[in-house]
This record gives structure tokens, sequence and C-alpha cells, in this order.
């Protein structure tokens, strides 16, 4: 009994995980264009770029967060509801801020970058947007408990994942055959820590939004 528990915890927890995550990085893509079109700027990210994303950043990590191995916490948490829903609306707080987070770092990068022309300004936008998503989804793996407990290295699915996204981020924008077909320009070391520092920036919004929720 005690182990049908424990497994149906862990599947109900993932799925909503990674539902939550899917649904995060969708918003902050259409946040993004939205806001941009409000502003009268031009787009910061191309239908193809955000296939992209959707197809590929999402794509991989998704499939190692749903394998999430079990936390420590997961019998100690009161029963759930036979009515809760796979999204409820405690996440709706943590949505906000992530895609917040998102949606501003893109734009002020863009608009950073703009000067030194459009396809270098989105080529931006899209690295930042790529990162911060795969920074994002180690903040998924748990929706209460602090990344910083759990281990970045606990989930070892995760990591490969991660280095496999990694890998292809770096073969699309310097690869010139996709450089001509997704209008990318070669990065700099410079512009690279940049793009990394902001992106980094989600995790330590998430982890304070933990450390709130928890004590509340």
């Amino acid at each position: 009994m005690v182990n049908a528990i424990l497994e149906g915890r862990i599947v109900f927890d993932n799925v909503k995980k990674t539902s939550f995550y899917l649904i995060t990085t969708n918003v902050a893509e259409d946040a993004t264009i939205l806001t941009a079109l409000a502003m009268g700027l031009a787009l910061p990210l191309l239908p193809t770029q955000l296939l992209w994303l959707n197809l590929v950043t999402d794509g991989i990590t998704v499939i190692a967060l749903a394998s999430e191995p079990k936390q420590d916490n997961v019998l100690n948490k009161k029963p759930r509801s036979q009515k809760e829903r796979i999204l409820s609306k405690d996440v709706i707080p943590l949505l906000v801020f992530t895609v917040l987070t998102m949606v501003i770092g893109t734009i002020i990068l863009f608009l950073y970058f703009l000067p030194e022309g459009i396809d270098k300004a989105r080529t931006v936008a899209f690295t930042f947007m790529a990162f911060s998503q795969l920074f994002n989804v180690i903040n998924m793996r748990s929706l209460d408990m602090s990344i910083f407990k759990i281990g970045f290295f606990s989930n070892a699915f995760m990591v490969f994942a991660l280095f496999i996204s990694v890998i292809i981020q770096l073969v699309v924008i310097y690869t010139p055959f996709f450089q001509r077909v997704f209008s990318f320009e070669a990065l700099s070391v410079s512009e690279w820590l940049v793009i990394l520092l902001f992106a980094s920036v989600i995790v330590f919004v998430v982890e304070f939004y933990k450390a709130v929720k928890r004590r509340l």
C-alpha cells in the first residue's frame, strides 16, 4: 500500500511539474512577442526560432523532467483532494514570476543589442530564452523544495539532457547552414557571459519564491 501511494505521488508530481514547465515556457514566448508588438518593436524571436525552442530545447529536457526520481518529502505531504487538478491555482504566482523574468530579460537584451543589427539582437534574445528555459527546467524539478537541497546532479538523465541541449544550441548558432536558416550570428565570449548571467537570474527568482512559500 505504501509503495502504491509513493509511486502514485511520484507520477502525479512529475506530470504536474512537466505540464507546468511546458506552459511556463510557451506563455513566456507568447508574452515576449506580445510585449514587443505592444512596444512597437520588431519581433525579437522569429517563428522558426520559436519552433526550434518548442521542439528541441523543450522536447529534450521535458523527457528528463518526467523521469525525476522521488524526493525526500514526497510521503510527508498531506493527502491531496481527488478533485485537485494537475495545474492548480497555487502555482499561478510561480508562473507569473517565471514568465516576467523571461520576458523582461529577453526584451532588455534585445534592445541592448539592437544597435548591432536585428540578426544579432535576435540571436541574443533567442539564446537568452533558450538558456533561461534550461535553467528553469532545473527549477521545475521541484515546485517547493530548493534545488540546492535536491542536488544538481541527483537526476543523471537531467544532466545528460541539459548537456545535449547545450551542445545543440551551440551547433545551431555556429553552423553556417543553421545561421542562414534561423538568421543567427555568432556570439562572442563576452556576449555569452552577459546572456548566461541574465539567464541564471531565473534560478534565484524561483528559489526566493520557494523560500517565501515554505515560510507561509
